[in-house]
């Protein structure tokens, strides 16, 4: 039992994100688990809903499912990719109260909690229920278990207002709940525009952004940061305060600030000069008589057998060196014998008849040094990323992790009636899409851009005017001639998320006839939505 004016650890929910899973979610916040162990435990709780992956949205958390393979309850539970509702075009969300069934058995069994922290759906799940828990007749069907009151704090990532009809209610009244808003400036799957239509209903908010896009930062600013946020609710009993705004934010902190009692400790010069005095000192007693370094005559190494080689080494060096000065003495003085021969080539020899060398091993150990650097740090960063991230590459997929990246390849030029034959209708033939005139192979997503896939209109095609207005039957075409910066900004954005993508890659060209000034622009679709 925790006695009045002391601390206790958290007991946090963890809420992953659409089409991702509790294992996922559980693997992307290692280096935040690790650096809030000592003020929190995390249980990561699963949407009891199984839906199929997104393979064209590179930026969602989703378990690894090979293309076109459809998931059910027969595929492993760490593979299924799970949410917490589907919603429908009219902003419904279906089959929300299994949800709520699936929470009030959490509760039950494992609760009380004393905050949530939420991704994406999960966000936007944090901000339901910390609604809910502060009134719970606002929400049908949720049971409160004896002890869970309203949340002390909750941390919406990447998250969103609920547009469901039945959850309107929640929001009648500012949530008062103190919400901890982290936003990316580059997201572009819930963007910042949308975030803040749930800070806007949350009295007590903090807003942190950071540079990347649709993922939870764990940089160590961002895990310090989180690990003083929630050692501000700690304090039993509790009592509401401001202490959590005042808490330094991730941009205010070092980027190698270490979490207490992580078990690493950066020594004082104080102590690392004892510590050099003492090993000095040792060393010289065990060791007894000491030999001066050719190559640093203010240095000494103890007089011992196992170092007879290093001292031949050096003295054979300082050999090599003075030769070397002398010759170069010898070619600067003037036309000898000697320096004939060497324009030819050959090698020179000194009076006493030993052959003189130009020693590069200076700059051979210098570049060995530097590769040694580099595939150390590289072995290093996989190594750590295995352990924190639960994955070597740090969950990068992209085109560099890939050998065709690295192979020359010969573009293909295409014809618009040549690229039509790539529509995916012919199972032999790879599927291809063109955006300004870039032909990628989208083969790996048939499921996708396939017949009957979500995307099949922009199969055999370059429809680069539909990816920005959304209007996928009368904007099917190149014609981008009326684009604004923004527009076109939107349309780079997709082709760079074609270029950068782990399974699609480029093919070649496509050759786009001139469009002629008499062609009007294609008009504006009333309703862009109706025609997906």
């Amino acid at each position: 039992m925790t006695t009045a004016g002391t601390t206790r650890k958290l007991k946090v929910l963890m809420a992953h994100g659409y089409t991702s899973n509790k294992f996922q979610f559980f693997k992307r916040s290692g280096a935040i688990r690790k650096a809030c162990r000592d003020v929190a435990d995390f249980t990561f709780i699963n949407g009891p809903l199984i839906v199929q992956p997104i393979t064209s949205a590179g930026d969602l958390d989703a378990p690894d499912v090979e293309d076109g393979k459809l998931v059910d309850e027969d595929t492993p539970i760490e593979e299924q990719p799970r949410a917490w509702w589907r919603a429908d075009d009219d902003g419904n969300y279906l089959d929300w109260d299994k949800s709520v069934a699936y929470l009030n058995e959490v509760l039950k069994t494992e609760g009380p909690f004393d905050g949530i922290v939420g991704f994406s759906q999960g966000g936007c799940l944090a901000g339901i229920l910390a609604s809910a828990f502060e009134k719970p007749e606002r929400m049908s069907g949720l049971e409160l278990p004896k002890g869970q009151g309203a949340f002390r704090f909750a941390v919406a990532v990447s998250g969103f207002r609920s547009r469901d009809k039945l959850h309107q209610k929640l929001f009648e009244q500012p949530i008062q709940t103190p919400v901890l808003h982290v936003l990316g400036r580059a997201d572009q799957i819930v963007d910042l525009e949308r975030s803040q239509t749930l800070v806007d209903v949350c009295k007590n908010s903090r807003v942190e952004l950071h540079d990347g896009g649709h993922s939870l930062p764990s940089q160590a600013p961002w895990r310090n940061f989180f690990r003083d946020f929630f050692s501000t609710f700690c304090s039993e009993p509790y009592v509401a305060n401001d202490e959590w705004r005042r808490v330094a934010g991730p941009s205010d902190r070092p980027r190698g600030d270490t979490p207490a009692g992580s078990g690493t400790v950066t020594p004082t010069p104080e102590a690392t000069q004892a510590a050099t005095s003492n090993a000095t000192s040792h060393a010289t007693g065990a060791t007894g008589e000491r030999d001066i370094d050719p190559s640093n005559p203010a240095r000494t190494v103890p007089k011992k057998k196992a170092n007879s080689p290093f001292l031949v080494h050096q003295r054979w060096k300082e050999e090599q060196e003075v030769r070397r000065r002398k010759a170069a003495e010898r070619d600067s003085s003037g036309g000898s014998n000697s320096s004939k021969s060497d324009k030819k080539g050959k090698s020179r020899r000194s009076s006493n008849g030993a052959e003189e060398t130009t020693d590069l091993s200076g700059a051979a150990r210098m570049m060995i040094k530097v590769v040694r650097f580099a595939i150390m740090s590289i072995a290093i960063a996989m190594v750590t990323g295995l352990f924190v991230a639960g994955d070597p590459l740090w969950g990068y997929r992209g085109k560099y992790t890939k050998l065709r990246t690295y192979l020359p390849y010969r573009e293909k030029i295409f014809s618009l009636p040549e690229l039509a034959m790539y529509n995916g209708r012919d199972e032999k033939k790879p599927i291809y899409i063109a955006i300004l005139g870039d032909v990628y192979d989208v083969s790996e997503g048939r499921r996708i851009y396939g017949p009957g896939g979500y995307y099949s209109f922009f199969s055999g095609r370059d429809a680069s005017r539909a990816y920005v207005t959304g209007c996928f039957k009368t904007h099917l075409t190149y014609d981008v001639r009326d684009f604004d910066d923004q527009q076109m900004s939107g349309l780079m954005a997709w082709k760079d998320f074609y270029d950068k993508h782990a399974k699609y890659h480029k093919v070649g060209r496509v050759v786009l006839p001139p469009l002629d000034d008499s062609v009007p622009v294609p008009e504006p679709c009333e309703d862009p939505s109706a025609q997906k």
